[in-house]
């Protein structure tokens, strides 16, 4: 088994076939292999999953996520004894929203842990969703929607800026307009070349660090004629 220490010995034998044995010691074996090509599954508000390629002789797989490249300190972990598992999930609430955390996954064995980094080495968990969200301006081919405003830095209630969308369907697959700014401290934006007297579904989301929006609806409202 890896990581686990053994005693040995060893004899001639002779022609009764029986051993004359001395001892040789005791050496330990090494650790086995790290995760294959850890990946990223999701990345949430305060958690995040990872899967990876499973290896032999393990006896469990840890996750871990570190505000530093080093992993000097562990800033969450999450931790299965099945050796034949291929993905960890943090707990909801385990990482702060909108924070780039690095990150790895290590296979155990017999106390011995080998990482595998994941890739990308890093990545930011999505913005908390914003709240307040109103539509301020209905007009013949714009609509202007506000909330209350985040700040700047990582943590619960901060952002890089904001995304608006315009969908004409409910189920908002189908995109018409949007707006962008990355300005933390705006608490509207407006959305043009909207249809006159027509029904539209919004959006709008915090951006992260990685440029990507945590979307919360605003609902739907219709364009005057």
């Amino acid at each position: 088994s890896a990581y686990t220490t053994y005693y040995f010995r060893a004899g001639a034998i002779n022609h009764n076939n029986v051993a004359s044995f001395a001892s040789v010691g005791g050496t330990q074996t090494t650790a086995g292999y790290g995760p294959t090509n850890p990946t990223l599954v999701s990345v949430n508000i305060s958690t995040i999953s990872v899967q990876w390629g499973d290896v032999a002789s393990n006896d469990g797989y840890v996750l871990q996520a570190s505000l530093a490249s080093n992993f000097g300190a562990i800033a969450a972990s999450s931790a299965t004894t099945n050796g034949d598992s291929i993905t960890l999930t943090f707990n909801n609430g385990a990482l702060a929203p909108n924070t780039t955390y690095f990150l790895r996954v290590g296979a155990t064995y017999n106390g011995a842990t080998t990482y595998a980094l994941t890739a990308p080495q890093s990545t930011s968990t999505l913005a908390s969703f914003i709240t307040g969200s109103a539509f301020l301006n209905v007009n013949i081919t714009s609509v202007t929607v506000a909330w209350t405003a985040f700040t700047g830095g990582d943590g619960a209630n901060s952002g890089e800026g904001y995304r608006l969308e315009a969908y004409s369907d409910s189920a908002m697959t189908t995109l018409i307009s949007s707006s962008q700014t990355y300005a933390v401290t705006q608490s509207t934006l407006t959305v043009f070349n909207l249809s006159a007297f027509t029904t539209y579904y919004f959006r709008a989301g915090a951006i992260n660090h990685n440029n990507v929006a945590s979307f919360a609806s605003v609902g739907g409202t219709q364009t005057t004629a």
